[in-house]
């Protein structure tokens, strides 16, 4: 059984969920139409509509307003999800994510070893969709910058014969929330996040 988001802190007109694996945070562009999709998906609204009953709340309930998310996660992420519950709530906490008054920071496992000198990727994003859309760096795309800094390194052992996998962590702070940011700018940067199979080659995928 999927692990069960958790509600971890109640603000007036707002929430902070935590978001295991496995769930998505589900809106307008949702891929998961239903509260399972058939293949592990799951709605996180459906989490947040059984605390918020719609009489009282009804933003949670409509995809129109992505259910009150400020933000989202990828399925495969854990971490924390700010939501608003009601419509001044949501309106308050979009301010200021929009004026930059929220920060928003990750912890992530990349591929390889980052240098200290990476501290900075400055590259729009655009998207192709040859068979799956996909997040890419773009010139030309919505203009993005993220924050890393390289936390550790990590030496896996591999079958007898082969030399240890190199990894390294990474917490890395968004100043803007395009489509895969994280993913495709570590992608770009030659140190793509692990086990992404979306945007790792097969021979690097762990």
């Amino acid at each position: 059984a999927a692990e069960m988001p958790r509600l971890e802190l109640q603000l007036r007109g707002a929430v902070v969920v935590f978001k295991p694996p496995a769930w998505e945070v589900d809106g307008r562009s949702s891929q998961c139409l239903e509260a399972d999709a058939g293949d592990g998906r799951l709605g996180l609204s459906t989490f947040i509509q059984q605390l918020f009953p719609r009489d009282k709340y009804p933003l949670p309930h409509w995809p129109e307003f992505d259910h009150g998310f400020l933000h989202r996660l990828d399925i495969p992420s854990s971490g924390l999800i700010l939501a608003g519950t009601t419509f001044e709530g949501y309106h308050a906490l979009r301010l200021q994510l929009n004026t930059y008054a929220l920060r928003r920071e990750y912890f992530v496992a990349c591929q390889g070893v980052l240098l200290p000198a990476l501290e900075k990727v400055s590259l729009g994003i655009g998207s192709t969709a040859v068979r799956v859309r996909r997040s890419i760096a773009d010139d030309c795309g919505k203009p993005a910058e993220t924050y890393v800094r390289a936390q550790s390194q990590l030496l896996w052992p591999q079958p007898r014969g082969l030399a240890a996998a190199r990894y390294t962590t990474v917490s890395i702070r968004i100043r803007t929330g395009r489509h895969h940011q994280i993913r495709t700018h570590m992608l770009h940067s030659s140190h793509p996040t692990v086990t992404d199979a979306k945007y790792t080659v097969q021979s690097l995928h762990v």
